[in-house]
């Protein structure tokens, strides 16, 4: 069907294209609104400076071994924060959520929801100073 050049910008315009203003967005599923979410800019900052020194180092065995270093502790912190996550959604579920509506908040599958939980259940079970809050 052909439109007339100014039907065709109000068509546009109305749908958010041709008009210099950015297409409003279509709102995505809510997540809860905590404003401590996300890596701080400033950590993310502070990363990528430690690695860029690394990259620098012009002895490869000092750059290995410092490298390798970093890798250990950058791994310990990723397995913490696994275990916080897992323990997480073990507690909004204990306090009631089902793991459908979990998955949904939290943008993932249900099964990897019960595999959170389960992951926090058997670290708790096997480690009394891990039990979940």
């Amino acid at each position: 069907m052909y439109m007339g050049k100014k039907k065709r910008a109000e068509h546009a315009a109305e749908a958010g294209r041709g008009t210099g203003k950015p297409p409003k967005k279509k709102s995505a599923r809510s997540l809860p609104s905590d404003k401590d979410t996300g890596p701080e800019p400033q950590a993310e900052r502070g990363t990528a400076a430690m690695v860029e020194s690394l990259e620098r180092l012009p002895d490869p065995q000092v750059r290995y071994r410092q490298a390798t270093e970093e890798l250990e502790r950058h791994q310990q912190a990723i397995e913490r924060l696994s275990s916080v996550r897992a323990d997480a959604a073990a507690q909004a579920y204990d306090s009631g959520d089902s793991v459908r509506s979990l998955a949904r908040r939290l943008g993932v599958s249900p099964s990897r929801v019960h595999q959170l939980i389960q992951e926090a259940r058997a670290r708790s079970a096997g480690d009394p100073g891990a039990a979940v809050p």
